[in-house]
């Protein structure tokens, strides 16, 4: 699974944006009202036991490395606040809001837009991006409810139109939380649940011949203990063991 090339794409958008929440903008007029932001992007994070999280068996360490992957989509969301100072430009004629701010060698868009009870961001980029040129290039993007129970997050391949990675996430009625994990590249996908009890579920799908198929699931107790499946293609289980 190309877990190491999202997670170079993270980690150069991090320090891209490191200073995001800044900007170089310090003319507001204080006496203006300052107008609504748009309504965070809420992304969940996976809570796990805390002996799962420091347990050494190499199938527990697998998991939790899966599920911090999972949670470093929460770093996301800084592009998708607008800092204060940023230039906003409220809906009208048809327009969706728009915020602008300048961050280094980069300006960023934001669009914003709420239909019924959905709330969508576009983020878009010009400057020098990954050693790439962009010009009013749309990054990323996001959409979720308005209650935050479920959302939708993609990340696109530097300067292109081709998606890099996908997160879903949602909220079910049994107080549990559902989040998915695609990369478009491989196909490959992680599936997590996690219940109220913060018990849970990890599911690892890889695509071999254009075909999905699971290759590990494991879970875990509301204590940290835990027990995985490995198996083939067909299904069938060629491995298994448990860690207490």
């Amino acid at each position: 699974m190309k877990i190491k090339k999202f997670l170079i794409i993270l980690l150069v958008a991090l320090f891209t944006f490191s200073i995001a929440g800044c900007s170089n903008d310090e003319d507001n007029n204080p006496v203006e009202p300052q107008p609504k932001g748009p309504a965070k992007l809420q992304i969940k994070e996976v809570t796990v036991p805390q002996h799962l999280a420091q347990a050494q068996d190499p199938y527990a360490q697998m998991v939790n490395g899966f599920i911090q992957l999972a949670n470093s989509f929460k770093n996301f969301t800084m592009f998708f606040t607008p800092p204060s100072g940023a230039t906003h430009v409220p809906k009208s004629m048809g327009v969706n809001d728009e915020w602008t701010w300048n961050n280094g060698d980069i300006t960023v868009r934001l669009v914003y837009e709420e239909t019924g009870d959905m709330v969508h961001w576009k983020v878009y980029l010009t400057g020098t991006y990954e050693g790439f040129t962009a010009t009013n290039w749309l990054g990323m993007e996001a959409e979720q409810t308005l209650d935050g129970s479920s959302g939708h997050l993609v990340v696109y391949e530097p300067v292109t139109s081709d998606i890099a990675v996908e997160w879903d996430w949602s909220a079910n009625s049994d107080g549990s939380y559902t989040f998915e994990y695609t990369d478009m590249d491989s196909q490959n996908k992680i599936s997590i649940t996690v219940n109220a009890d913060n018990s849970g579920t990890l599911k690892l799908y890889e695509d071999i011949n254009n075909q999905s198929y699971m290759h590990y699931q494991i879970t875990w107790t509301p204590a940290g203990n835990g027990h995985w499946w490995e198996y083939d293609t067909q299904g069938n289980i060629v491995a298994q063991g448990s860690w207490a």
